[in-house]
């Protein structure tokens, strides 16, 4: 069970982006549009999807799937006031 799919997509400045992603049938989806952004996918286990996308500025996103499962988690965030807390999704 191998099928990686994993796209960043990265539109202004000093953003980061990391997709980490162990196993199989794993996708992984970032994009950032705006400035000062930070986002982080990691999978580890099998049939999983993440998508990921954020607007306006310094947002900050944590996405962790561990096991096997079907799973499929979606996140868009704007900020536009700087002023968001971060986010953090863990599932097993």
């Amino acid at each position: 069970i191998l099928d990686y799919f994993s796209y960043i997509q990265q539109n202004g400045d000093n953003n980061l982006a990391n997709i980490s992603q162990v196993n199989g049938n794993n996708i992984g989806v970032i994009l950032q549009i705006g400035s000062d952004h930070k986002a982080n996918i990691v999978q580890k286990g099998n049939n999983f999807q993440a998508k990921i996308n954020q607007y306006g500025f310094n947002s900050d996103i944590t996405l962790s799937q561990f096991g096997s499962g079907r799973r499929s988690i979606g996140i868009e965030q704007q900020n536009y006031s700087g002023n968001a807390p971060p986010i953090t999704i863990d599932t097993y």
